[in-house]
Parts: C-alpha cells; structure tokens; sequence
C-alpha cells in the first residue's frame, strides 16, 4: 500500500471520529465499528491501520494539531505588519472557539490527554513560532515574544 493511500484512510477515519463526535458520540463509548461504518471502511481495514479505539484517537488529537497549525500558518501566510500578524491571530482564535474548541476538548478529555497535550502545545507553538519566522520581517519580533504556558519561542522544542 502507499504511504498516499494509507494517509488517505487514516485522515478518513480521523474525520469520521471528528463526525461522530459532532454528533454527540461520546469518544470514550465510540465503537470501532462506528468509526469504520462513517468512515465507509471495513472493520477489518480498520485494523491493518489502528491496534485499538485508542489509538485512533491519539492519531486523530495530532491530526487536529497538525490541521490548527495549517490553518493558523496561511492567515500568517500574508502579514506583512505586526498588525495584520495580530488580526490574523485573533481571527484564528475567534474561529477556533466559534467552531471547534467544544470538539477538542470533548477529544482531551475523553483520552486523558493533560501529558500528551502538555507536550503538544509545546510543538504547535514551535511550529507557529517558526512559521510567523518565515513572515517578513515586522512579524517574527512579535512571534518571538508569544507565551504559552511559559514558553517562548526560543525555549520551545525543536520540531
């Protein structure tokens, strides 16, 4: 199988758990075989991709990290002054609690994810920190003062 289409049916059964969880399927009671159904997956395939339920969400936690810094990376992508990078921010912001802040916290507490997070954010902020760094250059300075949780962008974890 390619690396394409096995990040295809991944990202489909992410998705799929996302859709279930949209529609108040408790995580922590999500079956296997709902994910697979939504996902329009055989249980089985399911399985050559995830040991367990668990796992699938793990993956799915990244795959919504990896899909925020997507996000927030091209409302930076233009900024060209500290102000645009900081309405690009808080527009960013007001999206993310508007539509899906309620998901990812149904998601962090239904796997127990205070450690995982912890370690998480420290790698979303790095990643946002390096990407408002390839702005020009009126936007890294302010990139580089960003706090979270006591990070900056120069104590934050290499990628």
């Amino acid at each position: 199988m390619t690396p394409d289409i096995r990040k295809e049916r991944e990202t489909a059964l992410y998705e799929a758990a996302l859709r279930l969880i949209a529609k108040g399927v408790n995580p922590a009671a999500m079956k296997v075989q709902q994910i697979a159904d939504e996902a329009g997956i055989g249980k089985g395939t399911v399985y050559e991709y995830f040991a367990s339920k668990d796992e699938i969400l793990q993956g799915m936690a990244l795959y919504c990290f990896d899909t925020e810094i997507a996000r927030i990376a091209v409302l930076m992508e233009p900024c060209t002054t500290l102000q645009e990078l900081e309405d690009a921010v808080m527009a960013y912001l007001q999206d993310l609690s508007g539509n899906r802040m309620g998901t990812y916290q149904v998601i962090a507490s239904s796997i127990g994810a205070r450690e995982n997070l912890r370690g998480m954010r420290c790698c979303w902020h790095a990643s946002v920190s390096r990407s408002a760094a390839r702005r020009p250059q009126t936007c890294a300075p302010a990139a580089a003062s960003w706090r979270w949780n006591g990070t900056t962008a120069a104590t934050a974890a290499p990628a």
